[in-house]
Formats: structure tokens, sequence, C-alpha cells
């Protein structure tokens, strides 16, 4: 094959001792390496760098992988997201109570009395007002919660963290 190829360059180009010399260097490293395809010969730095990986691979497994997990289930599972919105649900609750406490101490202070109709239609009110608060308290914490996890899937949230460590003079 090494005839042909050479007997064609000739032909082509002439009897250019460049080009000759270039195919010389050029079977002279095939030769070096095993076979022209590359395949086989010596595999020592593919196998070292294959081991670095597995080592590597190994370590992160090992060492962070649990965490990794603990954090997913952070982010996708939905205990956290239920307890906040719980919590936010009983302090718009609280709130409102604490209210309505205050508005009947005020109006009790000042010596007024409401007639049934009229406390009625304010614990209506306040009912209603009460509920609106804590659906949206509720619908907000729950949007607040989505950002929150789609941040971590995303990294976003350790961004901070991640550049104070590689910066720690803090450029940003």
């Amino acid at each position: 094959m090494a005839f042909l190829g050479n007997m064609v360059s000739r032909k082509l180009f002439g009897n250019n001792s460049g080009i000759t010399k270039a195919k010389e260097d050029i079977s002279l490293s095939e030769r070096m390496m095993g076979d022209s395809g590359g395949g086989g010969g010596d595999h020592e730095a593919s196998n070292r760098m294959a081991g670095i990986l597995r080592r590597d691979w190994d370590s992160y497994m090992e060492n962070y992988a649990p965490y990794d997990a603990k954090l997913r289930e952070m982010v996708m599972g939905d205990a956290d997201n239920e307890a906040a919105i719980d919590r936010a649900r009983e302090t718009t609750r609280d709130s409102f109570a604490a209210s309505r406490e205050a508005g009947e101490r005020d109006r009790s202070r000042a010596g007024l009395s409401l007639a049934q109709d009229e406390a009625d239609v304010i614990n209506r009110r306040s009912q209603r007002n009460g509920t609106l608060a804590e659906v949206n308290a509720a619908n907000q914490t729950r949007l607040h919660m989505q950002d929150r996890d789609m941040q971590m899937m995303a990294g976003n949230m350790a961004g901070g963290l991640r550049q104070a460590a590689t910066d720690p003079m803090g450029a940003y």
C-alpha cells in the first residue's frame, strides 16, 4: 500500500522530497504506535486516565452522592412545601384573629356596642377577607417554593457560595 501511495504522489507531485519525507515520518509513527488504525500499541495513558476518572467517580459516589440525593429529595419532595404552606395559612389565620380581637377591644374601650346584624356583617367580612388572605398566602408561598426549587435544581442557590469560595475577596 505504501508503494502505491508513493507512486501516486510521484505522479501527482513529481519527485518532491518534502512529501516523501512527510510520508516516511507518518509511516514511522504508525509503526511505533502499532498498526495504522491507532488501536494497538501502548494504552498506558488511556489506562491511567481511566483509573483517575474511576477514582474520581468512586470518591464522588462515596462523599457527595448521599448529599445530592438528600438535596434532590428536598427539592423534589413536597413535605417542606406543604409545611411552609400550612405555616403561611396558620400565620394568616392568627393575624386575622388578632385583628378581630383588637377591633373588639377598641370598640369596647370606646363604649360602642354593635347591633346583632352589624356584628354579623363585620364577622362575615372578616371571615371572607381572612379566607381570601389565607388563599393568597398559600398561593404566594407555593409560587415562592416552586421558584426556590427550580433555582436549586439549576444550581442558582449555590452560586453565591461558589463565588465566595472561589473569590473570597468578593468581586461581585
